[in-house]
């Protein structure tokens, strides 16, 4: 789980320091209030609490090298860490909250309906579905009845399939005007 997490925020910064998640501001002030507030005492303990720090530090760097080693993030200059694209399939593969759907390529078209009926057990599924169908300029009709008029790109649907939900989703395309005519 820790892997996932840290995953996720190299992935949302870009580029990352491992020392965001060790800094020190603003000790010396802590450290003179602690003593001055509670006694020399307290300043022994804050030692204690240094040593467990740069322990804490110690395993974070260690984690950092473990998923250098397995390809999930590469160090840049100085002691910056960025994800690769493995770290990317890793956490799409290993992800309890799936990466809705972008697309900058959207080519206008014809009018498009989905209609899905996705089980409940798939509720992280259709979540997704929704979030991507709404980065793609489609609106909702229904919770479960959404419609665009940009045509569906081949990545989406091919993502549709990976995740085991193609099935239940019925894809129509509107050509022309219907019957009724509201005057």
């Amino acid at each position: 789980m820790i892997i996932h997490h840290i995953l996720e925020i190299i992935r949302a910064a870009g580029i990352i320091s491992a020392d965001v998640a060790f800094t020190d501001y603003h000790t010396s002030y802590r450290r003179m209030r602690r003593m001055m507030r509670y006694g020399v005492d307290s300043y022994l303990e804050l030692n204690d609490f240094k040593k467990h720090k740069e322990s804490e530090r110690n395993r974070f760097n260690s984690l950092l090298w473990y998923l250098k080693k397995k390809g999930l993030i590469e160090r840049k200059k100085g002691n910056k860490w960025k994800i690769t694209e493995g770290g990317i399939k890793w956490l799409k593969t290993h992800s309890h909250k799936l990466i809705p759907f972008e697309s900058n390529e959207l080519k206008k078209g014809e009018k498009i309906i989905i209609i899905f009926d996705i089980p409940e057990k798939s509720k992280k599924k259709r979540d997704w579905l929704r979030k991507s169908l709404v980065n793609i300029d489609f609106k909702m009709l229904q919770k479960s009845v959404w419609m665009g008029d940009s045509k569906l790109p081949e990545e989406f649907i091919l993502e549709m399939k990976n995740l085991n939900i193609i099935s239940y989703i019925h894809i129509f395309s509107i050509k022309e005007k219907g019957s009724i005519d509201f005057k």
